[in-house]
């Protein structure tokens, strides 16, 4: 199942980790893979040819940006092919007659990224260094010279060269520390003038939480809810371990 393969994170206005977003005005970010879709059933019915589904009126992916129905979108990508993102809006409280309104900035956000990593092994690493682009062929079998039994080996390619490994060099990660503490870092940057940015951001520096999209879509068809994890103690999905 692809969502399987995905990881998210997201922090909703008061600070909570979530697995949506609700802005204003019936306005919600979800992310799927590792894009950010914008959800609102009023704008959506009222479109005459529909793109989307689900009441998806728009879709951003990393690095990407939107400004739509009072709703402020930036992205930046991060790592495992992912992205980490900023949403803000704001609401305007009537404080009376002939009293100024009170406007109150609102923030969210969080990352979503593939779930799996290449683990490149040492005496490759070098051969990295010069910008050469590599990927992985996965599993090849060949005959074992001392056995003469059929074995399966990896195959990165590193600029023109093959190179085999006995190792398996894709292990599940998901979103890691070091990405949350970039997505920090970032998000502090972006936020930097706004008092109530920073704020919220102190509020989810330790509440950092992320789930397998493809369990949350599996037990939420069955009525659960999907157990998330601080980053760094992450297992396989569901889906991975039935096929084991």
């Amino acid at each position: 199942m692809a969502l399987s393969d995905y990881e998210s994170m997201m922090f909703n206005s008061k600070g909570q980790p979530c697995s949506a977003i609700l802005t204003k005005e019936g306005t919600m970010v979800s992310t799927r893979k590792t894009w950010l879709y914008v959800h609102n059933k009023a704008m959506w019915d009222a479109q005459e040819k529909k793109d989307y589904i689900d009441n998806i009126i728009a879709s951003i992916n990393a690095g990407g940006s939107l400004q739509l129905a009072g709703v402020r979108i930036v992205s930046a990508p991060t790592d495992n092919r992912g992205m980490m993102f900023l949403v803000t809006w704001t609401e305007i409280e009537d404080l009376g007659k002939d009293r100024i309104k009170k406007y109150i900035p609102h923030f969210a956000g969080g990352i979503c990224s593939c779930a799996y990593r290449f683990r490149i092994p040492k005496h490759l690493k070098n051969r990295l260094k010069n910008g050469d682009d590599f990927f992985c062929l996965g599993g090849r079998e060949y005959i074992d010279k001392k056995t003469k039994r059929k074995r399966s080996r990896h195959c990165f390619v590193i600029g023109n060269t093959e190179y085999y490994v006995d190792r398996d060099p894709v292990i599940y990660t998901g979103i890691t520390p070091k990405m949350f503490r970039n997505f920090i870092k970032w998000a502090s940057k972006e936020l930097k003038y706004s008092d109530e940015g920073r704020v919220w951001i102190e509020k989810i520096r330790n509440k950092a939480h992320r789930y397998n999209q493809g369990d949350k879509f599996i037990l939420n068809h069955f009525g659960y809810q999907v157990q998330a994890t601080k980053p760094g103690e992450a297992k396989a999905s569901i889906i991975s371990s039935l096929w084991k």
